[in-house]
């Protein structure tokens, strides 16, 4: 099972790492380039992502989604300059878009829905939380899926699509509803049918836990990223 929209690496140095690490190392890309104000430190703190990502062989992943973000982050360096000049300041504000963008992928294109869900069980998170996430990720797929499948039977009925808010109500919005009802009530039976109750025995079929390798590379990688986020 793979996150929306995304194709999970099979290799890599950091499809080995536990997910909640890779989770913590994600949030930290995130909360250090905001803090970041020094361009010399913001440029070291990329080029570390970068080798993490490339030694996880993902690096033609990361130049596209560079690639694919250099527009938005070259807009709001314009922007930036233009509201308050002064180029380090834009700059820095422009790789903000860049490390959002690789805080994601360090985390999306390494771990699957399955093994995230497996790690909060593993680590003793509250039932109703894991079950909560794992039918979030689910139904976007579904979703997904129903919207195309009612966008099919509507043009195989003749219908053509009409740009107003009555036929988006009637032809979209009313059977999509119906359908999450219905796959509501399907969900619900099959967790009565297993017997699941939110304080019942935890089960599982491989079992995570943190390993000294990832202690060491989630404080190597923290340390690293809170002594650069104070210069």
């Amino acid at each position: 099972m793979a996150w929306p929209g995304f194709t999970v690496a099979e290799r890599g140095f950091l499809r080995r790492v536990h997910p909640l690490v890779k989770v913590a190392c994600a949030a930290a890309v995130f909360i250090v380039s905001v803090a970041l104000h020094s361009v010399p430190a913001a440029l070291a703190y990329f080029g570390l992502v970068f080798v993490v990502m490339a030694a996880s062989g993902m690096t033609r992943l990361t130049v596209k989604i560079l690639l694919m973000l250099s527009p938005l982050a070259l807009f709001i360096v314009a922007v930036n300059y233009l509201i308050a000049p002064g180029m380090d300041g834009s700059i820095i504000a422009g790789l903000r878009i860049l490390f959002f963008g690789m805080s994601m992928a360090l985390f999306a294109f390494t771990t699957s829905p399955a093994e995230l869900v497996r790690a909060l069980e593993s680590a003793r998170f509250p039932r109703m939380l894991t079950l909560g996430v794992l039918i979030a990720m689910r139904f976007t797929p579904v979703f997904i899926e129903e919207c195309g499948r009612i966008s099919q039977s509507v043009r195989m009925r003749g219908g053509a699509f009409r740009r107003n808010l009555y036929f988006y109500y009637r032809a979209l919005l009313v059977p999509l509803i119906y359908r999450i009802f219905t796959v509501s009530d399907t969900l619900a039976l099959s967790l009565h049918a297993r017997g699941f109750r939110p304080d019942g025995p935890r089960t599982a079929l491989r079992h995570l836990s943190f390993r000294v390798e990832d202690i060491a590379f989630l404080a190597l990688f923290l340390s690293v990223s809170c002594a650069l986020a104070v210069i």
